[in-house]
């Protein structure tokens, strides 16, 4: 089970301290290719989610403000995902190429990786119910 902390919270723990690197599309590959990835229609089967709309202003600031302000998953395999909720749409989901509805919220993951941190547009509904495991307070206020 995943487990959730607020952001005061994930910042006393120093889950958000590391090296972060602000996305530099040119930087490598691997950026480079989850870029692409989340801002264009996808064809695949898988589920992915979409940007709506590009540039690397956008999307710097949408990994800014989520390390700044968001507040902090650990899924079961230990990894630290940063989530920030935008208040408005940040994208779109599709699901084998077709569009399954809007997102309003933004993850990073990789956040302490300098060569793979990346940013992808999410929804809030699941993360509206959960509660900081350190204070209980509310995650999305």
């Amino acid at each position: 089970m995943d487990t959730y902390f607020c952001h005061k919270c994930g910042a006393k723990r120093d889950i958000l301290s590391g090296n972060i690197n602000i996305f530099n599309p040119t930087g490598n590959i691997y950026e480079l290719d989850k870029y692409f990835k989340h801002y264009n229609k996808p064809n695949t089967s898988d589920l992915v989610s979409i940007f709506d709309s590009s540039g690397n202003e956008r999307y710097r600031n949408y990994v800014v403000n989520t390390l700044a302000s968001g507040c902090i998953e650990e899924d079961i395999f230990g990894r630290i995902n940063i989530i920030w909720v935008a208040g408005r749409r940040t994208g779109f989901m599709y699901k084998n190429g077709q569009l399954q509805g809007d997102t309003d919220a933004v993850k990073v993951v990789l956040h302490t990786d300098p060569n793979k941190i990346h940013a992808f547009p999410t929804g809030s509904a699941n993360l509206s119910k959960k509660r900081c495991l350190m204070c209980g307070n509310d995650i999305v206020y």
